[in-house]
């Protein structure tokens, strides 16, 4: 029989591998694949929270170190957009460089 505290670590068990493997493929440069997962990493985090589970002492560990993977996952998304706007900014210039070029021709 499933007990009440056996369902709260199964969903922090799942959120946790769920974190673990969008980092993996953020690290890929896999983005649409961690947006996929951040749907359902989302609903259950949002079902830990409604149950209380960061509350309650048992389980402060375990909701410190799921802190720390979305913290590490958020870095890594925000280098991601850091170097997409930069690549963005170059290809810009190069259009630009390119007109100007076009127009004197």
């Amino acid at each position: 029989m499933t007990t009440g505290t056996d369902k709260q670590i199964h969903q922090l068990d799942m959120l946790q591998d769920l974190l673990k493997e969008q980092i993996k493929l953020a690290r890929q440069s896999k983005i649409a694949d961690v947006e996929k997962l951040s749907a359902q990493a989302g609903a259950l985090a949002e079902d830990i929270t409604k149950a209380r589970i960061p509350e309650q002492a048992e389980f402060k560990n375990r909701c410190e170190q799921l802190t720390e993977l979305y913290r590490k996952l958020v870095l890594i998304l925000a280098a991601h957009k850091e170097q997409t706007g930069e690549q963005l900014r170059r290809i810009s210039e190069g259009r630009k460089t390119l007109q100007t070029y076009h127009s004197n021709v």
